[in-house]
């Protein structure tokens, strides 16, 4: 038993933070302190004090889902607008220049509609992609990524890294939610398995 567990949830923002974080307090106490999470906020969506909030806790981690979370939104992005995007999100809730980003460098396209700019991007910026298999031929091979499997069902183990999936999201709209699906949720931060950060299995 030694895949671990990797759990990215998408769609964080200020909407979900009052009880979503307590939710994810519980999954990491009924864990023993293993459970693990990257959470693809929309910073855009996403005030101070939720950002912060979610930062402090050493169990998570914050990644950026898009800007504004709209349909299609990065579909024709630039390299120039990319690089834009992601220097507001290193620069979200900071107070001092020479503060620490809250945001870890991982983007997801929402609804992972990409464009060659937001890849050159991200490529140029050094930041990571968190990807859909639909996308896999596109990527740059330069651009390092953790791109989900074509199954990637709570549970699933990944075809290619030796991982076990958990993706989901905070919103109970896609069949993942994490309330809707939160029985799963529990048996895996309950299995034992170790967890790990989304930035921990980049490829």
């Amino acid at each position: 038993m030694t895949d671990a567990i990797v759990c990215d949830l998408d769609d964080y923002c200020d909407a979900h933070a009052g009880w979503a974080l307590p939710l994810l307090d519980q999954l990491y106490q009924r864990s023993g302190g293993r459970f693990k999470a990257t959470l693809f906020a929309i910073p855009g969506r996403l005030c101070g004090d939720a950002l912060i909030d979610a930062a402090g806790r050493p169990y998570l981690e914050i990644a950026a889902h898009g800007w504004g979370h709209a349909l299609r939104e990065c579909e024709h992005w630039t390299q120039e607008q990319t690089a834009e995007v992601l220097a507001r999100c290193l620069a979200a809730g900071r107070q001092h220049e020479e503060d620490n980003p809250y945001y870890t460098a991982i983007f997801k396209a929402p609804y992972w509609v990409t464009s060659p700019g937001l890849y050159a991007g991200l490529l140029a910026s050094n930041w990571a992609v968190a990807d859909h298999p639909q996308n896999l031929t596109r990527i740059p091979r330069a651009l390092r990524r953790y791109v989900l499997s074509p199954s990637h069902r709570i549970g699933a183990a990944h075809h290619v890294l030796p991982v076990i999936q958990a993706h989901g999201h905070f919103t109970n709209e896609t069949g993942n939610g994490l309330r809707e699906c939160l029985g799963s949720f529990v048996g895996l931060a309950e299995s034992g398995r170790p967890f790990k950060f989304v930035s921990e299995v980049l490829v």
